[in-house]
């Protein structure tokens, strides 16, 4: 067998190991609040959403036509809506390969694919009618697409623009990725004006997007609801092994001592591979450095999901590392056995699961007596 094919074989593997972890369970938990306001939300015409995301919603339209559409085909219910967040989450699998291959080597990108489809959080998301898990694959997209473009590729520059202007459609926080990928085309590419022409497709869709952004400002007001350095000290955990799961403080120390091992291993690239490495760690750290800044600053919109792009870019650098050697293979093969079995157990175990609203509305059973029901928030 031919390495190229071994690799293919490997590929399908994860990606189907990945879809194992994010379809078979999207029943397993029932919608939450903010799943419940996406449903509610989709439950009308096309022209109606348009209307009422600005109002309801803190990210901009893209996701929503997309899940409206979806929602029509196999409905607003727990599994018909989530499989759109499971299918991009499982393709997100492929393309992290992809970027790893292409920024740093094929070892790299098939330990980075490993990390991707156990990752919990990615896996959490991928069970969430939310914006995401879409996020998070348009994000991978773009970082496949910079890899290319770095080599020379004048079609991956076209595409990597237009995958900036869908990210940024989905979500504003895709802005940190593509403004640090804009950094490194701008170093590394000759000449700039194709760098500067393919960027207008991005910046346009960002200037376009500013009035809604605008209207849409007091809508993130949420994620303040705890304090910041709480926040900020807990974005790397869930990151890396979600939010909560048995035996939580063991294994996040085990996660971080493993991620040690990959970070320490990155001295042992050859210059190539760490130049490659070093893009894609830089993007998965101005995702996050960069909003943690502006919390700081007084603009506060930090919240772990909305750095969810950093976890593709952020794989990849750590694959590298983990790729060097076989103590680095080991190492990454525990994380990924650790991470399976975090990511399982909300299924498992509802208490590690998000609130269960369908459990508390089942003791209500079928009135036998006129009766009022008083649900806040509202949701029509």
């Amino acid at each position: 067998m031919t390495r190229a094919r071994s690799h293919l074989l490997l590929i399908v593997a994860l990606t189907a190991l990945g879809a194992v972890l994010r379809f078979p369970t999207l029943d397993r938990q029932s919608f939450w609040l903010d799943e419940l306001v996406t449903v509610s939300l989709l439950d009308h015409g096309l022209g109606d959403v348009l209307r009422e995301v600005p109002r309801t919603e803190a990210t901009p339209f893209l996701y929503y036509v997309v899940a409206w559409a979806w929602g029509s085909l196999f409905g607003l219910g727990e599994v018909g809506i989530r499989t759109l967040s499971a299918l991009a989450g499982t393709a997100t699998i492929p393309v992290a390969y992809g970027a790893g291959a292409v920024l740093v080597s094929r070892r790299a990108g098939l330990v980075a694919a490993a990390l991707v489809a156990v990752n919990p959080f990615l896996v959490w998301y991928s069970q969430e009618a939310r914006s995401y898990a879409l996020l998070a694959l348009l994000g991978a997209g773009t970082v496949l697409a910079l890899g290319h473009a770095l080599r020379g590729s004048r079609r991956s520059l076209v595409t990597w623009a237009v995958l900036s202007a869908l990210a940024i459609a989905t979500h504003y926080y895709a802005l940190f990725l593509v403004g640090a990928e804009v950094a490194w085309l701008l170093v590394r590419v000759r000449p700039r004006r194709r760098v500067v022409l393919a960027s207008i497709v991005p910046a346009a869709t960002l200037v376009v997007h500013v009035p809604l952004l605008l209207e849409q400002r007091d809508n993130g007001e949420a994620v303040t609801g705890s304090s910041l350095v709480a926040r900020i000290a807990g974005i790397p955990k869930n990151l890396v092994v979600g939010y909560s799961f048995p035996a939580e403080a063991l294994g996040s120390a085990l996660a971080a001592l493993l991620l040690l091992v990959g970070v320490g291993l990155l001295v042992r690239l050859a210059p190539a591979e760490r130049r490659g490495a070093l893009v894609a760690g830089s993007l998965a750290g101005t995702v996050i450095l960069i909003p943690v800044v502006l919390a700081v600053a007084g603009e506060d919109y930090l919240i772990a999901r909305n750095t969810i792009v950093a976890v593709v870019p952020g794989a990849v650098c750590l694959g590298a590392g983990f790729a060097t050697s076989r103590l680095g293979l080991a190492a990454a093969a525990v994380l990924c056995v650790l991470s399976a079995g975090i990511a399982l157990a909300p299924a498992l175990d509802a208490s590690y699961g998000r609130t269960d609203w369908r459990g508390a509305a089942k003791p209500l059973a079928t009135p036998d007596r006129a009766r009022a029901i008083v649900v806040t928030p509202y949701m029509s």
